[in-house]
């Protein structure tokens, strides 16, 4: 456990995917770091949705994201290429993207 007023060194490393059911379709938000394993745990979520729904129509809100590793950009550009709504993502995130070969539309 760690001493009070420390944080502990695994909590910068979550990302937290809390999905909202909407009458439009699915929206995934994202808050943390898209790195290492929490990729696989992304690209799990995508996959077990496409396996319910032949047709989702799938959102993913990438405001509180704070980084993406190559290999999250690479999944985040590849949903992207199968018709998932990459939304709200920072000046950072685009710019990584737009160098990595993709460009999000964010809405505010």
């Amino acid at each position: 456990m760690a001493p009070s007023g420390q944080a502990r060194a695994f909590d910068d490393a979550v990302l937290r995917i809390t999905p909202n059911e909407k009458p439009t379709g699915l929206e995934l938000m994202l808050e943390g770091r898209l790195e290492g394993p929490w990729v696989e745990v992304l690209r799990k979520t995508w996959t077990d949705t496409l396996e319910r729904d032949k047709q989702p129509h799938i959102l993913v809100d990438l405001g509180s994201v704070t980084f993406a590793d190559p290999s999250g950009r690479a999944l985040l550009r590849n949903m992207q290429d199968h018709g998932v709504g990459l939304i709200k993502a920072s000046l950072f995130l685009r710019e990584m993207l737009k160098l990595d070969g993709s460009s999000p539309k964010s809405k505010s």
